[in-house]
C-alpha cells in the first residue's frame, strides 16, 4: 500500500535507525541545546515548535473546507464532507493514540530531563506529520497544477523538519525521537485515510435479501 512505500514513511523510518548507530543521537541532541543554531533558546525553540506544528494544522483544515467531495463515490461510504472529516479525525487520533503508547511503552528520558521519561516518540512531530500527510490528500484533491502541489509538497515538509529540529533544540527529544514520530505519524494516517478515502473503485459495498435475510459485503481491492 501506499503508507508502506511513501518516502515520508520509511525516510524517516530508516533516519531513526540510523541514529542510533554510534551515540549520533546524543552527540546531536547535546551540539543542538548548547548552540541553539536556529532559534537561539530552548524557550524559543519550544515556541516556535507550537506555532509551526498549529501552521500545519490550519492548513489541513483549510484544504480539507476548500477540497471538493468526490461524487463517483454511492453509497454507505459515499464522499461527503461529514465521512470525510471523521475519516480525518479518526486518522489524526490513531497516530497521536499511537505515539502515546509508545511513549508509555518505551519510557525513554528526556534530553533535559532526569526523570520525565516520555521521550519516543514525539508528539509534536507526529501530530505535525499527520497534519502533512492529510494536508498533501486534501491538496490532491484540488487538481492543482505540478508547481503548485510541489509547493504545497514542499512548504509542507520544510514547516514539519522545523518542527522536528525545533523539538530537538528545545531539548525536549532526541533525533531518532523525531524521525520516528514523523514515521508514525505519516504512515497511520496514510493508511486509514487511504484504506476509508481511496478511489471509489478500491472498495465495493453491497447489500442483498435473500428469503427474509438481510446479507451485506465488502469487497477490498490493493
Amino acid at each position: 500500500m501506499s503508507a508502506v512505500t511513501d518516502p515520508a514513511f520509511w525516510i524517516p523510518a530508516v533516519g531513526a535507525v540510523a541514529f542510533t548507530i554510534d551515540d549520533w543521537d546524543e552527540k546531536v541532541s547535546d551540539w543542538a541545546i548548547d548552540h541553539h543554531p536556529l532559534f537561539g533558546s530552548e524557550d524559543g525553540a519550544d515556541r516556535a515548535s507550537d506555532i509551526f506544528e498549529a501552521a500545519l494544522g490550519v492548513a489541513a483544515l483549510t484544504t480539507f473546507i476548500v477540497a471538493p467531495e468526490d461524487e463517483r463515490r454511492r453509497g454507505p461510504l459515499r464522499d461527503t464532507y461529514l465521512y470525510r472529516g471523521l475519516v480525518e479525525l479518526g486518522a489524526f487520533g490513531a497516530s497521536t493514540g499511537v505515539a502515546e503508547l509508545l511513549k508509555e511503552t518505551v519510557d525513554r528520558r528526556k534530553p533535559d530531563s532526569l526523570f520525565v521519561e516520555a521521550s519516543f516518540p514525539s508528539g509534536h512531530v507526529t501530530e505535525s506529520s499527520s497534519f502533512r500527510t492529510l494536508l498533501s490528500r486534501n491538496v490532491a484533491r484540488l487538481d492543482p497544477s505540478p508547481a503548485a502541489r510541489i509547493t504545497a509538497e514542499a512548504g509542507s515538509q520544510v514547516t514539519l523538519g522545523l518542527v522536528a529540529w525545533a523539538r530537538i533544540e528545545a531539548g525536549e527529544h532526541f533525533p531518532s525521537d523525531v524521525l520516528a514520530g514523523a514515521a508514525i505519524g505519516n504512515f497511520v494516517t496514510a493508511f486509514i485515510h487511504d484504506f476509508l478515502l481511496g478511489q471509489p473503485e478500491d472498495i465495493d459495498l453491497g447489500v442483498e435479501v435473500q428469503q427474509g435475510t438481510v446479507m451485506a459485503g465488502v469487497t477490498l481491492r490493493f
